[in-house]
C-alpha cells in the first residue's frame, strides 16, 4: 500500500455481519466499476457526508439495510489506486431477520450472499485486499 496523498480520494467499505458471524457479499452488476467482482458494499461519500454517513447511506442504497458505522478494521488502495478504501465494521440496526429479502439496487449488484468467512475468502473474482481481508478473519476464527 502506498502512502495516502491529496489526489487520492477516500471510498468505506462496509463490513456487515449478522449475529451468526456471516458476512454479506455483494457480486458488482455488469457495467459498472469492477463489474463480477465479490466485494463488500462499497463507495464513495458524496461532498459534505463524513465517512459514516457515507456507509450508511451506501449500504441502504445497495442492499436495503439499516446500519450504524463502527471501528475501522482495514486500509487499502483500489486495484486502480484512485482511491484508499477504508474499511469499517458496519452493525446492523435491527436483527438481520427483520429485515426480509434483501433489496438489491440492480443497476450496481446483481447478487448479494451471507457468508461465512472462509465462504467469503473462496468467491471469485475477487480483489486481492479483499480475499487477504477474509482471509486474515479465517485465521482468526471469525
Amino acid at each position: 500500500m502506498r502512502p495516502f496523498d491529496d489526489a487520492q480520494r477516500e471510498a468505506i467499505a462496509a463490513v456487515v455481519r449478522r449475529d451468526d458471524g456471516r458476512y454479506l457479499l455483494v457480486r458488482r452488476a455488469r457495467g459498472v466499476s469492477a463489474g463480477g467482482y465479490w466485494t463488500t458494499v462499497t463507495g464513495k461519500p458524496d461532498p459534505g457526508e463524513s465517512l459514516a454517513e457515507a456507509l450508511r447511506r451506501e449500504v441502504r442504497e445497495e442492499v436495503g439495510l439499516s446500519v450504524t458505522a463502527g471501528a475501522e478494521l482495514y486500509r487499502c488502495d483500489t486495484h486502480d489506486r484512485r482511491f484508499v478504501i477504508i474499511w469499517f465494521e458496519a452493525a446492523l440496526d435491527e436483527p438481520a431477520s427483520a429485515y426480509g429479502p434483501l433489496s438489491l439496487l440492480v443497476a450496481e449488484i446483481d447478487q448479494a450472499l451471507w457468508l461465512t468467512a472462509q465462504e467469503a475468502a473462496g468467491c471469485d473474482p475477487m480483489f486481492p485486499d479483499t480475499r487477504r481481508f477474509f482471509e486474515a478473519r479465517v485465521a482468526m476464527r471469525g
